[in-house]
């Protein structure tokens, strides 16, 4: 909430389907590398892991981007 109040809806949105990915997979690194683990017995490689987080964000950010573009104007 604080990052649209500074910086805008736009690079809110930006700034979450970017950087969030990447803050996400460093700290679920941090604190939660055992439960990797589970995920690779399961058929989920880190790689894989990564993708398919960065495909759900973007089908999340992408029409988030639209309506912000469709009523800024």
């Amino acid at each position: 909430m604080i990052l649209i109040i500074s910086s805008g809806a736009f690079w809110a949105t930006v700034n979450f389907s970017s950087l969030g990915i990447l803050i996400g997979f460093w700290g679920y690194h941090l604190f939660k590398e055992q439960e990797y683990y589970m995920y690779y017995n399961l058929g989920f490689t880190k790689r894989k892991l990564l993708l398919l987080v960065w495909i759900t964000n973007m089908l999340i950010s992408v029409p988030i981007l639209g309506l912000i573009f469709l009523f800024q104007s």
